[in-house]
């Protein structure tokens, strides 16, 4: 299983300078056609009838990788996600997959990928949120690893990268949103321990006040830059007005770890529903890309033994 995302080289460009280049409207469009069943949202309660939308979603990185693979998240009456993937670079996907990660979960939230490592944070109303991850190598067949059990009924999004420490040690940090109180679960584990639950060490939760930040964050993705100086970690946070605020993270040892700083942040983004998900695809370490989604999909199916023919829409900006 592969752990791990390029790195932005800092000696030819930066994240800032790269997010600066990416185009901010008439972003690249991508039909996604399922055909295995999704489930649906039944509700009589107006309330509770805009809970089944999309979320999240998490382009594989790398070179290999087409520009429609990926998974994406949604919010129904148990959520899931698919997994989806183009056989050749037309622009056209299926989708290979759909897990519900657990029945008693309606939401599954804001996702990014980590080579093959899949974290997917899940809600419901009352009780302990968790966020479960996979190994989506295989995207039609994605595999259980653990779960990470959240210290509150909130997992709103994740985010999650690897960089060396100032001993030359490989870690991943994990940072896992709490919608209503905009903060953030401090997670850490050694870059090669992640295949298990029982290398992850919660630090603390971030209560400062950078995500309460005068509108709401429905996304995140980190990104390391390499450095001469050593690896510096960002934090990317989409908001539903259609802005993307940018911050570097603290990863040196002590009481600011995963304490994030403002960098700057981006306005003027159109063309995709950034309430429904937003996401990062680090190319090559000097290409990232944002992918954005549909409020839900469009046609019919029958959960959870078809028939099943709808599609969605996956809008590449940069590509």
């Amino acid at each position: 299983m592969l752990l791990a995302n390029p790195k932005i080289d800092g000696t030819q460009t930066s994240v800032p300078n790269l997010l600066n280049t990416i185009p901010r409207s008439n972003p690249l469009k991508c039909t996604v056609d399922g055909t295995i069943p999704i489930p649906p949202w039944f509700s009589l309660n107006p309330f509770h009838a805009v809970e089944w939308h999309y979320q999240g979603i998490a382009p594989y990185n790398g070179d290999g990788a087409t520009l429609a693979n990926g998974c994406i998240s949604a919010s129904s009456t148990q959520g899931y996600f698919s997994g989806f993937s183009q056989a050749s670079a037309s622009g056209h996907a299926d989708v290979r997959s759909v897990v519900v990660p657990d029945a008693n979960y309606f939401h599954a939230a804001g996702i990014q990928m980590l080579g093959d490592l899949l974290p997917v944070p899940l809600e419901r109303d009352s009780g302990s949120a968790k966020v479960a991850f996979y190994n989506v190598g295989n995207l039609a067949a994605p595999v259980h690893l653990y779960n990470l059990t959240m210290p509150a009924n909130k997992a709103s999004a994740v985010a999650i990268t690897t960089y060396t420490d100032g001993s030359g040690v490989e870690q991943c940090i994990l940072m896992v949103y709490q919608y209503d109180d905009y903060q953030m679960y401090i997670y850490r584990a050694p870059a090669a321990g992640l295949a298990s639950a029982s290398g992850w060490e919660f630090v603390h939760t971030y209560t400062g006040s950078a995500f309460d930040c005068g509108d709401q964050f429905q996304g995140f993705a980190m990104v390391t830059e390499q450095t001469s100086s050593g690896d510096v970690v960002y934090v990317m946070g989409f908001r539903e007005d259609e802005e993307l605020w940018l911050y570097s993270v603290d990863t040196s040892n002590g009481s600011n770890y995963g304490k994030p700083t403002l960098v700057t942040h981006y306005t003027g983004w159109n063309g995709s529903d950034w309430r429904n998900g937003m996401g990062l695809q680090i190319a090559n370490p000097t290409t990232l890309r944002l992918y954005g989604t549909d409020k839900d999909p469009s046609g019919d199916s029958d959960y959870p033994n078809g028939p099943a023919d709808y599609s969605f829409h996956v809008y590449v900006y940069g590509g």
